[in-house]
């Protein structure tokens, strides 16, 4: 079984909220850049691509527990990234509560990067991407994320970030994500869509 697909809790394979997603198109700009590139030279540019990203992200988690950490230390373009994030996190967040936590309700599951209290006493949700765009569909991810975390600690999260560091400017752009309820019932829809899609596979877990 694909552990980036699925992930087995309490005897059960839950769908990843990222895979469920997948049924969705990211739009004419991913699917360009798609035809653009051979499968396998795809394939290898969105493994770097996770590779990239894991590392940033483990300097991200490691900020969110607390360590004072240095961004002239990151590699050239992180170093951007870092002095930018660690500005932001400065001048809004009160304190990180959790860090890269596993969650899971009925349907699904994911790790969200971060909730963070805000200055303003808010509860906010982050979620970090080093990707090209904000796509649409990261707003049903955090939608979904927002869902189980408050099922499973009965924490309320006011709202929802996103952090996306751009690889070639080396800017971080911020895009808070508003109406996460409505949000939350169209990527209902979508796991339904995924269930339909992928009614074999289902089958065969059961």
């Amino acid at each position: 079984m694909n552990q980036n697909e699925f992930k087995l809790i309490n005897g059960v394979w839950l769908p990843r909220v990222t895979h469920i997603l997948n049924i969705i198109s990211k739009g004419k700009a991913y699917e360009n850049w798609l035809k653009k590139n051979t499968k396998e030279e795809s394939e290898k540019l969105s493994q770097e691509a996770l590779d990239k990203g894991s590392g940033w992200h483990n300097w991200l988690e490691r900020v969110g527990l607390g360590e004072e950490l240095d961004p002239a230390l990151l590699p050239e373009i992180e170093q951007k990234w870092g002095k930018a994030f660690l500005e932001w996190v400065d001048l809004n967040v009160k304190r990180f509560i959790e860090v890269e936590r596993a969650v899971y309700t009925d349907g699904y599951c994911g790790t969200l990067d971060s909730v963070v209290e805000l200055k303003d006493h808010k509860i906010a949700l982050l979620d970090y991407k080093t990707s090209r765009h904000v796509y649409d569909t990261y707003s049903l991810q955090v939608s979904a994320y927002r869902h189980a975390y408050q099922n499973m600690t009965k924490t309320p999260i006011d709202t929802a970030f996103i952090l996306r560091f751009d690889k070639s400017s080396g800017k971080m752009e911020v895009k808070e994500i508003v109406e996460l309820d409505y949000h939350y019932n169209i990527f209902q829809h979508a796991l339904e869509l995924w269930r339909w899609k992928n009614k074999e596979v289902l089958n065969g877990l059961s």
